[in-house]
């Protein structure tokens, strides 16, 4: 048991650079001359970067960081999601996303909360000058001036994802089995839940011995192996549909082919010998 288990952790390791890789081709991206919407919304792939940076960090210690790790990597899924689905939505679609912020910020100048008998708030004295912004006259009309809980987009990841498909040659496979293996298990353990906060315990697995220390933190290991595979794998196909949007990253792209290879081959490896 302890010799399978250091060679998990040593396969962790290679998965975790494996990703790291990836990473510094996706900062490649953010630096280089993007065209059009890519380059209006290249924020989402600087702040992914930083979000798949804290996750090599926190994999660190995973038994300590599991659940946390889990929220950041649905973070980084939707960033990466938007990204490609803003590079192919609607130009209204589009131009909400750009204007959601000032919307945003607008209710965050003059707002409060109640509960019970107490009431907080907050009210900034210059509201009625930055009410008069065009970006904010036009953000309001867009979303609600009274409203606070306007989202961008009514879209779900899933009907992003749909959307993605149905208008490039992405290979959503990786987006689906990224949603279906973080989306929900990530909710639970952002909001506070029983199952949230313990789910990577295995308390709750059939397959999984709970009592069995050594058994569970094998399985902590192998889940993340996995999830580094995974979102890396979501930047490779970001990578595809940029250069096909006609910007210029061909070398980029390549060197993201040669990390993919390189993980399916090590996935396939490593999932033999657990045989």
């Amino acid at each position: 048991m302890i010799e399978n288990t250091k060679k998990l952790e040593k396969n962790l390791a290679d998965s975790a650079i494996y990703f790291n890789n990836q990473l510094l081709l996706l900062r490649k991206i953010c630096e280089s001359d993007l065209k059009g919407r890519a380059f209006e919304v290249r924020i989402l792939l600087a702040s992914s970067c930083t979000t798949g940076t804290t996750l090599i960090i926190l994999g660190e210690s995973p038994k300590h960081f599991y659940t946390e790790i889990m929220m950041l990597a649905r973070s980084f899924l939707e960033k990466m999601v938007n990204f490609c689905y803003l590079q192919i939505c609607s130009s209204s679609e589009f131009e909400k996303f750009l204007l959601h912020p000032w919307y945003r910020q607008y209710h965050n100048l003059n707002y409060s909360k109640s509960a019970g008998d107490t009431t907080l708030g907050v009210k900034f004295l210059g509201i009625d000058s930055f009410r008069k912004l065009p970006q904010v006259k036009k953000s309001l009309e867009k979303f609600s001036e009274k409203n606070k809980k306007r989202s961008w987009s009514k879209k779900s990841v899933d009907e992003k994802v749909k959307i993605i498909s149905q208008n490039t040659k992405m290979d959503i496979g990786f987006f689906l089995i990224n949603t279906l293996s973080i989306y929900s298990n990530a909710s639970e353990s952002l909001h506070g839940s029983l199952f949230g906060c313990s789910y990577h315990t295995g308390a709750y697995d059939p397959s999984i011995n709970r009592n069995n220390k050594s058994e569970v933190y094998e399985n902590i290991l192998k889940n993340l192996i996995l999830l580094y595979a995974q979102i890396g794998s979501l930047i490779h196909v970001t990578t595809q549909l940029l250069q096909s949007k006609n910007n210029n990253i061909e070398e980029i792209l390549n060197l993201s082919l040669k990390n993919q290879k390189s993980s399916i081959s090590f996935l396939r490896e490593m999932l033999n010998k657990q045989k």
